[in-house]
């Protein structure tokens, strides 16, 4: 049996025209809590795509979601402890909110889901803070995201957590990971 392996993380989006792109943070700064969010994120994906017969792709990056972006309709982000701090996700979020819809596509529906019971919406002190700083240094000394996008980021965010989270657990029983999952089912 041969199995096909992309040389490149974008090359094998050419075969899947997602409608449902489901994201979260994914860092690899503490291994653990990116496990856990890699495996809520396989787990979310699995059970739409059964539920809901369309076809569903985690993205992990700002580049995946621009490739998948002319097919999708919804953009289903799953919660976790640290998210928010998290630059890899902030690009991502900021490339459907800065270039998806000045590209001529449809905007996205955002879709949020509470994968984390850590997770804990931000006061209004955090927002004024990405206002004026953006996200500033992270762990991995990559350049900062610019302060100029501050401004993005935070509209960015109140928009995505303007939506109503219902919670998700990859350790839940079977029945409550299909019912959380068929609630979303509004997305086809």
């Amino acid at each position: 049996m041969k199995f096909f392996r992309p040389n490149s993380p974008t090359e094998s989006l050419v075969r899947v025209k997602a409608r449902i792109l489901i994201t979260g943070s994914v860092r690899d700064a503490a291994a653990q809590l990116s496990q856990e969010a890699l495996a809520s994120l396989e787990v979310f994906q699995m059970l739409a795509q059964k539920l809901m017969q369309r076809e569903c792709t985690v993205v992990r990056s700002a580049s995946q979601l621009m490739a998948y972006r002319p097919w999708a309709y919804y953009l289903v982000v799953l919660l976790s402890k640290g998210i928010l701090h998290d630059p890899d996700f902030a690009k991502t979020l900021l490339s459907v909110h800065l270039e998806g819809e000045s590209a001529g596509n449809r905007p996205l529906e955002l879709v949020t889901v509470n994968a984390d019971s850590r997770f804990e919406f931000p006061n209004a002190e955090f927002f004024k803070d990405l206002e004026d700083f953006a996200l500033g240094l992270d762990n991995r000394g990559e350049e900062p995201l610019p302060i100029e996008l501050g401004p993005f980021l935070s509209s960015a965010y109140r928009a995505l957590l303007n939506v109503l989270a219902l919670p998700f657990s990859p350790w839940g029983s079977l029945s409550s990971l299909m019912e959380t999952v068929s609630l979303e089912g509004n997305l086809t």
